[in-house]
């Protein structure tokens, strides 16, 4: 038996297809094939005007090529005016030429063929032909000059449909031969393919992102109800909107004609709050210290000794920043807004109080997160600031937000309507190479197959660089890894480590080197960066 394409004709199938349907299938070798009622819309292309038109049948001999059968039912003639039926009960109508149809669809098949990928890439040309069958007549004789006896199959030849096949692949020469392998595939894949119009997850993507938008316009209203308090501090859980608001407010303050400084602890966030600063100055802590020294002409000496290093990060570096202050009165803001502050060390406070006009009564708001304080030096609540809070995730989908939650012992707290996302994925290897191939693979993906643009994604690492064998690669397939930065070029992705990403965010996250242990904050942290897909590729 032939494989048949598709399994069982169409409901509304001709009865003179159907006849032929099932002596094709019942008559030829299991290894060949038959596609069944292929109807085409070529575009014009650089080698072939537009073409249109249906075949009735291509069938396909793994060993010499196919050939295009039209099929005429009933009763069939031909006169000085052209070809026709006679329906029963009706007048005769006038139809196509069945041997210019089966010679017309063959060639357009065939030039399809030519230029898909597989043909073109192994420089194989397929042998073609056509005939016609007539199920319910006799054919004794050549009928047209056009239409040889060779290539028609009647009703007599259908008691074996093997040999009169065979007879019409031998009237178009088709010579026996052997394929190279994959032909048949090919063949299929290229006029019968399967796909699967599922949402992609891009559109997935972008419908879930206008619904959490929705919820972060909510959460910049609390800005409103702290107007008129000008010391505050803000605390939230990862995802409830820390950065987006501190951004915000900023930005206000900055349209009200006021001079402001954003400040925070990791240069990445101050990289990425720059790329879209609106009238307010953008700085990490200690590029601060080192640009006021240099203005004030205070010597900046970095040490060589770690211990040293630390303790000049930790108090020379503020002890500069006040100095220079001194220096440079008018250097100073009117609204300092501190996001990060549970990663701001006790002696800093009095050094970023001194950046405002009006120490201790000028415009200070603190955001921060006690559960992200993975250096264990959070002050915040000392500094007798208005208290406020955010409830809420507005950043992550819900199934992305509660698999965050099972890292630590906060649960995942969402308003109503947050939209659901897709499932997070987990993969585990063996090996770090398998680690890295899951990574080729999930790029792969997202890139190619579901269409994210690779802006979009941002590779995680918990571990430096230096020890990542992701970031070892450079190159997985396509695609060059390149450290993060607020911009990238196509082909490119970018990679960083966790705690430099902290306040960043990402559509997707693909969170890599993974070591996670219960209750691990910076596990659950880098995993909350994740707006719409997580991805976790486990090191076992």
């Amino acid at each position: 038996m032939a494989r048949m394409i598709p399994v069982d004709p169409d409901s509304d199938t001709p009865r003179s297809e159907r006849e032929v349907f099932a002596v094709l299938e019942e008559g030829l070798p299991e290894d060949w094939i038959v596609i069944h009622s292929r109807r085409f819309f070529l575009p014009a292309s650089a080698n072939r005007k537009r073409e249109e038109g249906e075949v009735d049948f291509l069938v396909l001999d793994p060993r010499r090529g196919f050939i295009a059968l039209e099929v005429k039912g009933g009763d069939v003639g031909r006169d000085q005016d052209g070809w026709f039926t006679i329906p029963s009960g009706a007048t005769r109508e006038q139809i196509k030429d069945p041997g210019r149809q089966a010679q017309h669809g063959a060639h357009a098949i065939n030039r399809y063929l030519a230029e898909y990928v597989w043909f073109r890439r192994n420089r194989v040309k397929a042998q073609f032909g056509f005939g016609v069958v007539f199920p319910a007549s006799k054919v004794g004789r050549t009928l047209d000059p056009a239409l040889p006896r060779e290539l028609i199959i009647d009703q007599g030849d259908l008691e074996d449909i093997n040999e009169s096949v065979g007879r019409v692949f031998n009237a178009n020469r088709l010579d026996d031969r052997v394929l190279p392998e994959g032909f048949a595939d090919a063949f299929i894949d290229a006029l019968a393919p399967s796909f699967n119009l599922a949402q992609s997850l891009w559109i997935r993507i972008e419908r879930d992102e206008r619904e959490l938008v929705r919820l972060t316009d909510e959460q910049v209203g609390i800005l409103d109800l702290l107007q008129e308090n000008k010391r505050v501090a803000v605390k939230g859980g990862p995802g409830t909107g820390k950065t987006l608001l501190a951004v915000e407010k900023a930005r206000r303050l900055a349209r009200d004609g006021k001079r402001v400084l954003f400040l925070c602890f990791q240069k990445l966030l101050a990289q990425h709050v720059k790329s879209c600063a609106e009238g307010f100055a953008v700085k990490h802590f200690h590029s601060c210290c080192f640009g006021m020294a240099r203005r004030a002409g205070i010597q900046w000496e970095f040490p060589d000794r770690y211990d040293d290093q630390q303790k000049f990060w930790g108090e020379t570096a503020p002890e500069l920043l006040l100095a220079s202050l001194e220096k440079l009165p008018g250097e100073r803001f009117d609204a300092v807004i501190v996001d990060e502050g549970q990663d701001f060390k006790e002696l800093w406070w009095p050094a970023v109080d001194s950046l405002l006009r009006e120490p201790r009564t000028g415009t200070l708001y603190v955001f921060h997160d006690l559960g992200q304080d993975v250096f264990g030096r959070s002050h915040v609540d000392s500094l007798g600031l208005v208290p406020a809070r955010l409830g809420f995730n507005c950043r992550n989908t819900r199934r992305i937000a509660e698999f965050v939650a099972t890292a630590g012992d906060r649960p995942a707290v969402l308003k109503p309507g947050a939209p659901e996302g897709v499932e997070v994925t987990e993969l585990t290897g063996a090996t770090h190479r398998a680690c890295v191939e899951h990574v080729r693979k999930l790029l792969h993906r997202y890139v190619v197959t579901e269409n994210i643009p690779t802006d979009r994604i941002v590779i995680l690492t918990l571990k430096p660089f230096e020890y990542s064998k992701v970031w070892e690669a450079g190159h997985l397939g396509n695609i060059e890894i390149v450290e993060w930065t607020p911009s990238t070029q196509p082909n490119q992705i970018r990679m960083a480590s966790a705690i430099p990403f902290r306040g960043l965010e990402a559509d997707v996250v693909i969170l890599c080197d993974d070591d996670r242990r219960a209750g691990h904050e910076l596990w659950a942290s880098a995993a909350s960066r994740a707006r719409h897909v997580l991805a976790v590729v486990t090191y076992s």
